[in-house]
């Protein structure tokens, strides 16, 4: 179980860091397709932070 929290609050503090990477790659690019490939990425990181934090809060209710 503690192996599977430490997982889990390791996805929430990595997610939100590929976010903003992606993010600054979006705005710094002229690419059309690196500028669809970093959108996935952070439509993928903002969803696993969110994820990754329910879970956090209801194991730390639990």
């Amino acid at each position: 179980m503690e192996f599977i929290g430490i997982l889990i609050f390791l996805i929430v503090i990595i997610s939100p860091l590929s976010a903003v990477f992606s993010l600054i790659v979006y705005w710094a690019t002229k690419n059309e397709e690196t500028k669809k490939v970093a959108m996935r990425v952070l439509n993928g990181s903002v969803i696993a932070f969110v994820i990754g934090f329910g879970s956090c809060v209801a194991l730390l209710n639990s």
